[in-house]
This record gives C-alpha cells, sequence and structure tokens, in this order.
C-alpha cells in the first residue's frame, strides 16, 4: 500500500534541529555525538531560523527536507529576476524512489510561483537528478590547472592599471559585498547573497547571531584562505580572489599549489589584473581554480596550451515557473520577433504560447500569452538552457530536444538569446 507523503514548513526549533540531521545523513555525514557533528547542527540551526525549511514526511517520520533563499539571479544586460534558491535538498537513505524528492520539488516550485518568483534554481550536485522535474543547466563552468612557470600573459591584451594588495580578514565585510553585487551585472547566472551567506561565504562556522534579527557577528577569515583586491587608479576595487595555499617543499625547491575559490570582476581587464598578480606570487607550482568557459585569462595567456581543463561541468540548474516574466526580464543581442510553444510552461505543466517581440539590439522584450502555433516548441528545462545567454537552440534541436515550424527558426532565436560574457555561477549555496 503506497503512502501519501506531505510537505510542510518547519515551525520549531526542533523542526530545524531534524532538517539538520536529515540533510546531514542524506549526504552520507554523521549527524550524533562528534564534535563535528555538534557543530555542522549548531550551524545549520541558525542558517534555517533566517531561510525556508521545508520536512517531508512519509508514515509519521520526517524523511526528507530541503531550505530555500529568496535571491536575485542575474541576467544578460544588467538585469536581475526573483528567484527561490534551493539548498540542502536530501532524503534519507532507504526512502529513494517513494516520492519524497518530488513531493518537495513540487512544494517548492508551487511556493515560487505564489512568491512572485521566474523559477527556482540550485546547485546540481548530479547531472541526472533533476531534468526530470523540469530544471535545465543554467550556466557552465571549467576546471583548470596552470602552471605558474608558463602563465605569462601576451604583450598586447589589456590589463587594469592600480593596484593590487592582500586585505586584512577584518576588512572583508567592508569590501566584497559591494564589489560582488557590482560585479553580478556583469553576467548572467549570478546570484545575490544575503548577510547570512555572506557570513558563510567568509566566515565558515566562526559566526553567531547579531543583536538585531539579519545581523552577524563575526569573524572572518577564520581558516587559511588569503583575500586579494585590486584597485583601481581612484582607489576603488574592481576585483577580488579568495585563495589558500597549500605547502609542498621537494629536493628542488617549493612546489606550492594554489587553489582559487572565488574570483569576481566588474570587466575583463580587472580580471586578469588580478590574475597577473595571483599568478605570479612566490614560490607556487601551480594553481587550481573554476572558470567561466569564455574566461579572459583562457584568451590572454602568451602560451594558450598551459591551462590544462580537469572537468567541465554544469554548475546552476535553473526550473522556470513564469515564463512570461523570465523572458521578459533580460535584454536580448538583436531585434526580433517568435512564438514559443513551451510544452509544460504552465502553472500545472500544461502547455503554454507566448509571443515575444525585441523592438532592437540591447532591449527587453515584450511577452504576451498566444493562442495559436509556435514557430519553436521545446520544455521549460530547455529554454533554462538558454535563457541566461548560453546554450544554444540550433543544437538542442539537431539532438531533437527542440523543434522547429521551419528550418533556420532555431538560429534566428539563437541570435537573439546569444550573449557575452557567458553565463556563469560564482556562489554554491
Amino acid at each position: 500500500m503506497s503512502m501519501t507523503v506531505s510537505v510542510r514548513v518547519a515551525e520549531c526549533d526542533d523542526d530545524l534541529l531534524e532538517a539538520a540531521r536529515i540533510d546531514l545523513t542524506a549526504f552520507g555525514l554523521p549527524f550524533a555525538r562528534t564534535p563535528t557533528a555538534i557543530e555542522s547542527l549548531e550551524r545549520s540551526l541558525q542558517w534555517r531560523r533566517t531561510t525556508t525549511t521545508y520536512l517531508a514526511e512519509l508514515e509519521g517520520r520526517a524523511v526528507g527536507t530541503a531550505r530555500v533563499y529568496d535571491m536575485a539571479l542575474s541576467t544578460p544586460g544588467a538585469m536581475s529576476v526573483p528567484v527561490s534558491g534551493v539548498g540542502d535538498l536530501g532524503v534519507l537513505p532507504g526512502f529513494g524512489g517513494r516520492g519524497v524528492l518530488r513531493a518537495l520539488v513540487v512544494r517548492m516550485l508551487d511556493d515560487a510561483r505564489a512568491r512572485g518568483h521566474v523559477g527556482a534554481a540550485l546547485y546540481a550536485s548530479e547531472a541526472t537528478i533533476y531534468g526530470r522535474f523540469g530544471f535545465g543547466p543554467a550556466t557552465r563552468s571549467r576546471r583548470v590547472r596552470i602552471p605558474v612557470a608558463r602563465a605569462a600573459m601576451r604583450d598586447d591584451v589589456s590589463i587594469a592599471v592600480g593596484r593590487t594588495e592582500i586585505l586584512e580578514p577584518t576588512e572583508w565585510f567592508g569590501v566584497l559585498p559591494e564589489l560582488y553585487g557590482r560585479a553580478a551585472a556583469r553576467r548572467g547566472g549570478e546570484v545575490s547573497r544575503s548577510s547570512e551567506l555572506w557570513a558563510n561565504v567568509l566566515c565558515g562556522s566562526s559566526r553567531t547571531p547579531g543583536t538585531r534579527p539579519g545581523e552577524w557577528e563575526a569573524t572572518p577569515g577564520a581558516d587559511d584562505r588569503f583575500c586579494m583586491v585590486h584597485h583601481d587608479p581612484t582607489g576603488a576595487p574592481v576585483s577580488y580572489g579568495l585563495y589558500s595555499i597549500e605547502e609542498s617543499w621537494e629536493p628542488e625547491g617549493p612546489a606550492h599549489s594554489m587553489t582559487v575559490h572565488e574570483l569576481v570582476a566588474v570587466d575583463a581587464a580587472a580580471e586578469l589584473a588580478l590574475w597577473q598578480a595571483l599568478l605570479t606570487l612566490s614560490l607556487v607550482r601551480h594553481v587550481d581554480a573554476w572558470v567561466t568557459t569564455d574566461s579572459p585569462l583562457l584568451y590572454a595567456l602568451e602560451d594558450r596550451w598551459a591551462p590544462s581543463v580537469s572537468g567541465e561541468h554544469d554548475k546552476l540548474w535553473l526550473r522556470i515557473v513564469d515564463p512570461v516574466k523570465a523572458l521578459s526580464m533580460r535584454r536580448y543581442r538583436i531585434a526580433g520577433d517568435v512564438v514559443l510553444s513551451l510544452t509544460d510552461g504552465g502553472p500545472a505543466g500544461e502547455p503554454l504560447t507566448v509571443a515575444l517581440s525585441v523592438a532592437s539590439g540591447g532591449a527587453t522584450g515584450v511577452v504576451v500569452e498566444y493562442d495559436g502555433p509556435g514557430q519553436l516548441t521545446m520544455g521549460v528545462a530547455e529554454l533554462a538552457e538558454v535563457l541566461l545567454g548560453g546554450g544554444s537552440v540550433a543544437l538542442l534541436a539537431s539532438v531533437g530536444r527542440v523543434t522547429e515550424a521551419r528550418p533556420g527558426e532555431a538560429a534566428r532565436l539563437d541570435a537573439m538569446f546569444g550573449w557575452s560574457p557567458l553565463p556563469y555561477v560564482t556562489h554554491a549555496f
């Protein structure tokens, strides 16, 4: 006999603690009687008081959980849309395949729609989970290793002038959030960070609730990371990098490795200035980092074969619940008119056809529901792949995931949707 899964919002600390335990267990982490587990539970309890936490129950037992943040997602043309950022989505071992995950996702999507959000976004741990719920990969990242001995920049590339310095941990909060906000408008895919998210990014577990709701008293840099910032000639910060260095001493000399955790910049020249500073630090033999697939660094190195690629992955996955709003809140590369039939674009997953009209390049579009056949037919997952300016409608059509009423429609939509720089997400949540 099948049992119905019920989903509710956590209401008290006991609920939040149960959600934290489920989350840790679902991801294979211990949850009882160890200092690390206790610390993780206490930290998660603080987090969940500032977000919406869901509990899924089956047979009278809480077996699944998820957490939702209210976020702004950047879109092409320095615009943004409201989304529900989904994190800590997990189901206890032994309860998979019983509809728990689906119940959680359906509830969160319904609530996202009720909040007026364009959709839900998450940082996928596996590529095969979320497509069945209408999520599509909206950004892509590339992991590279760069030997510093081969990391010289070309003489003809534009590198921002100014000065670069290491910030003291006590200065991080005063500089990084504002700079991140300016840089996030540069490309689609970036998500906003609340004060709580910034506390987690900069402080890890070394934070406690402040004296007023939404405030945090924290000691930044309570780990092994450094923060380097580049300032323009006026003294304004224009790029930063969070990085750590692992020591290694070999008979022939130092062979330290650097991991760049974040590198954020307001433009390509500022990004290259920070890279140049990082790639010339003493004692470091190689640098590991995730970069955008169109990273300026890959075009600026004298030895373009120097970076070795160890992986390329989707990061941000997007499930659109309001296609009309989603298509209205971005800019387009060229003018054009197109009618899109979305096989599952309606509130209940029913078909929805919309007409998009863009008057000029760089403008937003006018989007209305349309009663008639579409020039292109796709699902909301396929729309998510191209909404932020990455992906390719023509490639999706070539493998049968998009249907053209006549040849050339997909290529025309690519010309409208394409954007530079490509979408990217810095923050994992």
